[in-house]
């Protein structure tokens, strides 16, 4: 099987899945909006929708290693040909629903009925290609980081995995937030979130640079993808 014909059996993989993820979060939206026009209730509005597409995309990407890595590995590719589909396909699908969830979100917009995740950061007025490769970059920072996870998970065992997450999340939720606020001097703070908001692209004097955003996005996804590449090549079937 040659890389076009595997990236094609990854992407028909991917399209019954991705059509009944997209059949149940636009049938809940329009559900809620039927609903709330019976109750009487007045005006109503939806907003980030992106958001269950990043858990959706978390899952499609760990599901790529432990599914589709498997029925390749088993049947003779080697590993770089794994991997090269695998992000092939992640760029196709990332592509595809970023594009449509640009135009939703633009033709939802204009009836005040839903407000994107871009437009709820970063306020309306933003033009529709910066909107889509905003989130285009977002996609796949999530593919990447769900399969990275995936293939972790593969070679240090379910058990430790879990014991690492919950010490990422400790550490990030718990003991982090105590040095900030009881620990670090207060300029130390404050440096530290202007410069996370940076990376989000929240410049200095309210002003927007939607280039960072897109920049880190970027850079975290060939980081993860490089980490993964690296864990693949002795990736083993478990």
């Amino acid at each position: 099987m040659k890389l076009n014909a595997m990236i094609r059996y990854q992407c028909r993989s991917a399209v019954k899945p991705l059509c009944i993820f997209y059949g149940i979060l636009y049938s809940l939206m329009l559900f809620c909006v039927i609903l709330a026009g019976i109750a009487g209730g007045g005006d109503i509005s939806t907003n980030g929708a992106e958001l269950s597409c990043f858990v959706y995309l978390c899952f499609f990407g760990s599901l790529s290693f432990s599914e589709d890595f498997k029925y390749f590995l088993q049947n003779g590719f080697t590993r770089r040909r794994i991997y090269a589909s695998t992000l092939c396909t992640f760029a196709l699908v990332s592509f595809f629903m970023s594009v449509f969830d640009t135009l939703m979100s633009t033709l939802l917009g204009l009836s005040g009925s839903y407000v994107s995740l871009f437009t709820t950061l970063y306020g309306g007025g933003q033009n529709m290609l910066t909107h889509w490769l905003w989130m285009l970059l977002a996609y796949l920072f999530f593919c990447g980081i769900s399969f990275a996870a995936a293939v972790l998970k593969n070679r240090i065992g379910k058990t430790l995995f879990i014991l690492l997450l919950i010490t990422l999340g400790i550490l990030l939720f718990v003991l982090l937030p105590i040095l900030a606020v009881n620990v670090l001097p207060a300029e130390v703070t404050s440096g530290l979130f202007h410069f996370f908001a940076r990376l989000l692209g929240f410049g200095p004097n309210r002003t927007l640079q939607l280039w960072a955003p897109m920049l880190t996005f970027l850079a975290a996804t060939a980081v993860f993808s490089g980490f993964s590449y690296l864990l693949m090549r002795r990736a083993e079937l478990k």
